[in-house]
């Protein structure tokens, strides 16, 4: 045998080399998943605050700044689990929710320091979960429902925590009236200085913090639950003297 024999290579059919890698683009991937998350902005580390709306539709849920028009967050309704929790930042923020009534779990917006305000222009449906309000001016638009009651099973709570809260006409909070499947309604109004301006007031201007009010005010509301508590409090002096409640409830036509 030869020395060019003993160099000579075998060569592989085409159509050899094109099944081969006709195998190699049909192979099959992995399935994967995209894993549904909550609705969750949180701002508490940031001290700018925001003017947003949140609106909600059939294919997704958005909030956008309206100062700005600058989309903050937002989620397809395919994504959602149900559950929406925004966190203010510590400067002034306003929160507005608008569009048709679509179904939540666990809804709340939790006000951080500043003066923050929430409106509902819509209604807040959250059959069996709990919905938190907490910031100084709480709105309920007349009509507008928050609802957390579940028939056949427990339903969850409803709590507006702030410094002036107030149900427009017709508006209700629904938590249900049958025994062992209601939640609880807690509306609390309060608004006390702060040890630090309670200690300025003291030493050089009480006049500044003897206007301290807190107000409800529920102007043919429906209000339904297991317990409804209804309670407004205000610190009206300085530390060192007699407080006097200076808190007003309004109320008119109420169904409690």
């Amino acid at each position: 045998m030869g020395l060019f024999q003993r160099r000579s290579k075998t060569t592989v059919p085409v159509k050899r080399k094109r099944d081969r890698l006709r195998r190699f683009l049909i192979e099959n991937l992995e399935n994967r998943l995209l894993l549904a998350s909550d609705f969750v902005y949180d701002r508490s580390a940031f001290l700018i605050g925001f003017h947003a709306k949140l609106t909600n539709t059939p294919t997704e849920i958005r909030l956008v700044d309206t100062n700005t028009n600058v989309v903050l967050h937002t989620l397809a309704r395919a994504d959602f689990t149900g559950n929406v929790n925004i966190v203010g930042s510590q400067a002034n923020d306003t929160l507005v929710l608008d569009g048709p009534a679509q179904p939540f779990q666990k809804f709340s917006f939790e006000g951080k320091n500043g003066d923050d305000r929430v409106t509902l222009l819509g209604s807040i449906v959250s059959p069996g979960f709990d919905v938190l309000l907490d910031a100084e001016t709480i709105t309920v638009g007349a009509s507008q429902e928050i609802r957390t009651f579940k028939p056949g099973s427990p339903s969850g709570s409803i709590i507006l925590r702030g410094v002036n809260i107030e149900l427009q006409q017709s508006a209700s909070l629904r938590a249900g009236l049958i025994t062992n499947q209601a939640g609880d309604v807690t509306i609390a109004a309060s608004n006390a200085p702060t040890a630090g301006v309670s200690v300025f007031g003291d030493l050089l201007s009480p006049v500044l913090v003897t206007n301290n009010l807190a107000s409800i005010k529920l102007n043919s509301a429906t209000i339904q639950g297991a317990n409804v508590s209804i309670t407004a409090n205000s610190a009206t002096q300085t530390r060192w003297d007699d407080r006097v409640d200076n808190a007003t409830i309004g109320k008119k036509d109420n169904r409690v």
